[in-house]
Formats: structure tokens, C-alpha cells, sequence
């Protein structure tokens, strides 16, 4: 989302292409003479570079152009000539070709060949006939850029309307009404895309442009809660490593030095290696892991270990040279290490990078009792088994409650009750995190709920404010998808003390509280074109409570708890401490 001079996209070239390659540099914008601009002093060492000026306005030039990128591909097909096909194969191509550009002269609604079955592919290639192996075909054409299809990603469909889905990825980008939305929190479901960038496409397209996204390492899943819903992340939109640092990595890196470290340096390293790199390793850990802009932590159960990657953009003026450190820390580290190089291998176009190991004194291959004599075998995430650290906040607990409410009787009660209760908290051994504490001036309330759905145990202040309120709700809702839905997981992590203004217990009750978030819902909704880009994410958010409220309430009444203030302060608060310690 950068401007970038022209150094950089040399030195991408660099990165990327086969030596030799030709490369056409362009002037944009050049009407006349007038218009031209000297090349700025760029290294153009190694590349076969042919520049020329055009102008979209005027056409100045492109015939030229055109004539420039025909000679390039003559070029091209000259040194590597391309590979004879059967008559079967070329066959199956024009007709694929043939059925887009009949779909492109239809209007946008009824075009019928977007997306094709592979059961439909497989009757083309029998109706053509010469084709020996329509599988083999398929990935084929898929490497060729006839069609693309990934086996087992939306529903095994082949996209033939490649630019349709396209289209519709890049509509994520849109800066004004889309792209604020998700950044610096990077999560989002189908629905929210469904609802803000992607109106009109059905579920089923939705899907396609979901695992187009996930094949190409422009977003990673991380849970499906019980419902099905599906949570994603994009690595472009996380936040800066120094928020995860403060808000979500808190007792999570040891304090001692890594048992091993990986650095692996690139002469020039681009985003795209970067996203591609976390989007693997995401959808292996999913949401074990806490990421960040390019980075990310987890746990990993076979080794006890813990690993952390973190990158480091030179960034100057004219190029990004760069680098990815691997660290780890655990019984076993270089087991734990080296699946994430091969990972990095995996992604890495161009100039390999210069890899630097450091093992603390082990020798650089696995070294367990069990497997001593024999090699270690790399296999990339797969070796791996992230999981939820043992003592993942253990030792934390945060508070959930309605505030702001300093007028009313109730609103000062309930005040005074969480002032006394956090000290008392504390006094057991916890560490207590409460908003008003833990937040300054110029941070995000999302940054806090953020690590409310990290901590190991949240003790809810359940009122009728909580109930009423976004922040709260927000809250609630986020420790409820932490969980992906399961009641046990849930119940296990909140501890719930109910106050006298409120009932959660009866059916009815419940019912109350959906209907009443269903009907914000449907207002924001009847207002959606005419919200700002912060009230259309709460809009979709609202939907996610309404259908969510009936079942966390029901969960957290089904537990033991504490009703009414008088209980739950009580001795010092001992049942809250009994529950705390259960969990």
C-alpha cells in the first residue's frame, strides 16, 4: 500500500526473475517532449532493461510499447520454446477459452462459466476426447494460467473467470470504505466480507474468493467455532510489533536468551515472501498462535517449546534489504527451528538468503534420546504441533464490568464493587488487568480486548448495563469466539458474577436480550449506506452477538456462580476466590 521508487521494483526484478530476463521501464503520464523525465541514478547492472514514455491520454507511445513487450516474448520464446501438447489438451483449452469469451459478452448476472465442477471439467475433456488423464490436465492448465484450481480448497470448483475473482479480492483494498475496517485487527469471517465488500455474490462465490485468498497466502483461517463460522486473518492488516508486544506477548517470551536462533538475510526481501511465510505457518497453528504485522509466537507441544518469528525491514530510501529471525526456546529447539526454515525455503523466489544458525552449544540436528542416531527429517509445519501453552495466563486474570456510570446509584455500586473486588483478586497470587488501568491516553479499548481474549480467566461482572453495552458485549463475544464457540471452553475461562439488576437464568430472559440486540441490528442495517466505516464494523459485529447472546448466556447461566451483591461479597469475596482457583 506503499509508494515505492524505482530502485525497489529493480531490485524486485532482482529477486524474482531468471537471469536475463527483459525488462521494459516505463514513463507514465509523458504527453510530450515536455514531459520526459531524465532516469533517476538507479543500478541497472544485469538487468536488460528497454525504456520508453508513454501517454494513456494521448496514446503516445503505445504502439511502441506494445511492439516492445511482442519482441520481449519472441525473446522469450526464442531461449525457452514452449512445449508441444496433444491434440486432446490443446483441444480442451480452446474450448475453455471459447466458453469464457461467450461468458464476458453476457451480462454480469447471467454469466454461467465463472466457476466450473470438476465433474463438469471431466465431461469436457470426454466430449473433446484425446485426453488420457483429465486430472493431470486440470493441474496443468492450473500452472499454465488457463484455469485455477487448488484440489480440496472452496469446494474443489475450478475458476475459469479468473479476473472475476480478482476483481471481487481486490475490492478488500478499497481505502475508503473497506480497508478501515480491518486494519490493525486483520480478522474477519465471510460475513463481514459479505456484508461490506462482496453484496451481491452468493455464498458459494464467496467461498471461491475465500480459498483464492488462502492459496495465495493473502489470508490464513484460524478457527471455526461450533456454528461453522469461519475466522480468517490477513497478515497485512495485523497490528505493528510493538502493539502485540505490549497488549498480547506479556508473559509469553522467556526472559532467558533463545536455546537456538535462525537468521536468515535477504539482499532484498518484499512483503510478499513475508505474508506468504506467516499465512503457512498460521494455518498450521491457527489460533494458538498470536501474530502481529509479519510475525507471530506459539507454543509447540511435542518439544514444550516456544518459537517466535520476527522481521526486520532495512527499509531505506531505495531498496528493502531485510531480514526473518527464528527463535527458540524448549527442550528441543532446533527441531522446532528448523520446519519453520524450510517454510521460509518453501516461499522464497530468487537469490537465496544468507541462513546464520546459532544453537546455544547443540549440534545443529535434532538431539532427543529417541531419535539420537538418526537424521533429522524437515518437513515445514507438518513436523509441528502448535498448541494452547500449559500456562497460558494462568496466573491473569482481567475484569470485564459496565463502567461510565458514576451518576446513578446503581452505576456507583457496581464502581465500588470492582474497586473492592481487583485488590482482593490481586491479594490471591493473580495478576489483574482492568481497562482503566492497563489503557492510556490515545490507546485502543480494542487493544485491551484483544488481551481480554488471550487471558486465562475473565472474571464478567454480568449487569443490565453489561448487557446494553458495545464495549462489554464486545468483550463477552470475543472471549466467546476465543473459544470457537464450545461451551466448555468457555464457561472454563469465564468466571461470571451475576448482579441483582439482571436475569440470565430463564429462557424468556435470554430471548430478551437477542431480541433486543436482533433490533439494533435491524436499525444500523436500514442506516448501513450512510455509516462510517468504524459503525458499519460494529454493524456486522451486532449481527455476530444477536445470534450469539442466546448461547452465551444460556453457558454461563448452566455454571456455578455468584447472584447478587451481597453474595458476592460475602467473606471477602471467598466464592469468587473458589471459582477462580476451580478454573
Amino acid at each position: 500500500m506503499r509508494h515505492r521508487p524505482l530502485a525497489y521494483w529493480l531490485d524486485y526484478v532482482r529477486g524474482v526473475a531468471a537471469p536475463g530476463s527483459p525488462v521494459v521501464l516505463v514513463q507514465a503520464r509523458c504527453d510530450g517532449k515536455a514531459d520526459r523525465s531524465p532516469l533517476p541514478p538507479v543500478d541497472l547492472d544485469g538487468l536488460a532493461v528497454r525504456t520508453l514514455e508513454v501517454s494513456a491520454k494521448t496514446g503516445r507511445g503505445l504502439a511502441t510499447l506494445r511492439a516492445e513487450i511482442c519482441e520481449a516474448v519472441g525473446d522469450l520464446l526464442a531461449a525457452r520454446p514452449p512445449q508441444l501438447i496433444g491434440r486432446g489438451r490443446a483441444a480442451a483449452r480452446d474450448r475453455l477459452r471459447q466458453m469464457l469469451a461467450a461468458d464476458q459478452g453476457r451480462r454480469p448476472g447471467d454469466r454461467r462459466h465463472r466457476t466450473l465442477g470438476v465433474d463438469e471439467f471431466e465431461a469436457l475433456c470426454a466430449e473433446v476426447g484425446g485426453v488420457s488423464s483429465p486430472g493431470a490436465l486440470l493441474t496443468f492448465f492450473h500452472r499454465t494460467g488457463v484455469v485455477f484450481h487448488q484440489p480440496g480448497v472452496f469446494g474443489g470448483r475450478v475458476v475459469l473467470d479468473q479476473q472475476w475473482a480478482l476483481d471481487a479480492i481486490y475490492s478488500l483494498l478499497e481505502r475508503g470504505k473497506v480497508l478501515p475496517l480491518f486494519r490493525n485487527r486483520g480478522r474477519f469471517t465471510r460475513d463481514d466480507l459479505g456484508r461490506i465488500a462482496w453484496q451481491g455474490h452468493a455464498e458459494a462465490d464467496q467461498d471461491v474468493f475465500l480459498g483464492m485468498m488462502e492459496s495465495c497466502g493473502i489470508c490464513f483461517r484460524v478457527r471455526e467455532n461450533a456454528g461453522g463460522v469461519r475466522e480468517y486473518v490477513a497478515p497485512e492488516l495485523l497490528p505493528a510489533f510493538s502493539d502485540a508486544r505490549r497488549d498480547l506477548l506479556a508473559g509469553r517470551i522467556p526472559a532467558d536468551a533463545p536455546h537456538a536462533t535462525a537468521t536468515a538475510r535477504f539482499p532484498f526481501l518484499h512483503e510478499g515472501v513475508l505474508r506468504t511465510l506467516l499465512s503457512r505457518i498460521g494455518a498450521k497453528a491457527g489460533d494458538t498462535a498470536v501474530y502481529w504485522k509479519y510475525g507471530c509466537w506459539f507454543y509447540e507441544e511435542t518439544t514444550d517449546g516456544r518459537a517466535m518469528v520476527e522481521t526486520d525491514l532495512d527499509g531505506e530510501a531505495d531498496r528493502v534489504s531485510g531480514a526473518v529471525t527464528f527463535k527458540a526456546w524448549g527442550r528441543d529447539p532446533v527441531r522446532l527451528l528448523e520446519p519453520l526454515l524450510a517454510e521460509l525455503d518453501a516461499v522464497t523466489a530468487g537469490r537465496p538468503p544468507d541462513v546464520v544458525r546459532s544453537w546455544d552449544g547443540r549440534p545443529p540436528r535434532s538431539t532427543t534420546d529417541a531419535e539420537a542416531d538418526t537424521p533429522f527429517v524437515v518437513r515445514g509445519m507438518d513436523a509441528l504441533a502448535p498448541a494452547d501453552p500449559p500456562d497460558d495466563g494462568r496466573t491473569e486474570v482481567c475484569i470485564s464490568y459496565a463502567h461510565g456510570d458514576d451518576l446513578t446509584d446503581a452505576g456507583l455500586r457496581r464502581g465500588r464493587l470492582v474497586d473492592d473486588l481487583q485488590p482482593a483478586i490481586a491479594g490471591w497470587g493473580y495478576r489483574v488487568r482492568r481497562d482503566r488501568d492497563v489503557l492510556r491516553d490515545g490507546d485502543l479499548i480494542h487493544d485491551f480486548m484483544l488481551a481480554l481474549g488471550q487471558a486465562g480467566r475473565v472474571v464478567v461482572v454480568l449487569s443490565d448495563k453489561y448487557l446494553r453495552s458495545v464495549y462489554c458485549m464486545t468483550d463477552l463475544h470475543h472471549i466467546f469466539e476465543k473459544a470457537s464457540g464450545a461451551k466448555k471452553a468457555f464457561t472454563s475461562r469465564v468466571v461470571p458474577v451475576v448482579l441483582d439488576d439482571v436475569r440470565i437464568d430463564g429462557w424468556r430472559d435470554r430471548a430478551g436480550w437477542a431480541a433486543h440486540w436482533q433490533a439494533e441490528f435491524q436499525e444500523m442495517e436500514r442506516h448501513f449506506d450512510h455509516l462510517g466505516a468504524e459503525d458499519r464494523a460494529l454493524c456486522v459485529r451486532v449481527k455476530q452477538w444477536h445470534a450469539a447472546v442466546g448461547d452465551m448466556l444460556a453457558f454461563l447461566a448452566d455454571v456455578l456462580t455468584v447472584r447478587g451483591e451481597a453474595a458476592i461479597r460475602a467473606d471477602g469475596f471467598r466464592a469468587v476466590r473458589a471459582l477462580l482457583d476451580r478454573r
